[in-house]
């Protein structure tokens, strides 16, 4: 059995800084109470939410808010002083992970949608769509993923620490699970399906699905 030991870290205090001509997340004061928490259990939806993330300085300064610390591509300059997480780099990563969550979106509906035929799986998957998302996950996860002995007690686990991290480890794990994901049709987020429900719900939200309505009456 695969156990996994997942952390992120919440109440670092975080602002923007241009530090050498570029654009950077950073932590403004290493005296700050710190809580762990378990992404995996208390925040399920966490990769949803990375998943609509908006490449904006609010909506990122949010997202740590709400999340924590986000572990993954933060750097240093010479002299070891940090420099925390670039802009350039996180418009990518977020770029990255919006690809391969829409990339599930797709490959739920030809997987799991009702009376659907053999033969349009068959042209999805020939048309090559699948290597467009789906190594990006496994890469991820192989580099975010660390397998490692830890004591007290001595356990063999899977540590992934961060919220960037985390958010590759639940979209892979969602995919193991086979839990189907579907695009909103008015907002265009990411949102899980109910495995009773499976793609008879095109709305993430009950405002949604009011917006829709109140468009298609004019």
């Amino acid at each position: 059995m695969e156990i996994y030991e997942a952390r992120c870290a919440l109440g670092k205090p975080y602002e923007w800084k241009v530090i050498e001509n570029k654009n950077y997340l950073v932590n403004t004061s290493a005296i700050n109470e710190v809580v762990l928490y378990d992404p995996l259990i208390q925040t399920p939806d966490l990769y949803l939410k990375f998943g609509q993330l908006k490449v904006t300085e609010l909506e990122i300064l949010e997202f740590v808010k709400i999340y924590g610390d986000l572990g993954a591509g933060s750097k240093f300059i010479k002299g070891g002083k940090y420099l925390g997480w670039e802009m350039s780099w996180l418009r990518k990563e977020i770029k990255d992970f919006r690809t391969a969550i829409n990339g599930w979106a797709d490959a739920s509906k030809h997987l799991y949608a009702e009376n659907v035929e053999d033969n349009r799986w068959n042209e999805w998957f020939k048309d090559n769509r699948w290597n467009e998302w789906a190594p990006i996950i496994g890469q991820r996860v192989e580099q975010y993923v660390k397998a490692m002995i830890l004591v007290n007690p001595v356990r063999s686990v899977w540590v992934v620490r961060g919220a960037i991290p985390v958010a590759w480890l639940q979209l892979w794990m969602a995919i193991g699970k086979q839990a189907p994901v579907a695009q909103c049709s008015e907002c265009t987020n990411i949102f899980e399906l109910a495995p009773t429900r499976r793609f008879k719900k095109k709305f993430c939200s009950d405002s949604c699905k009011q917006k829709s309505w109140r468009k298609n009456r004019k």
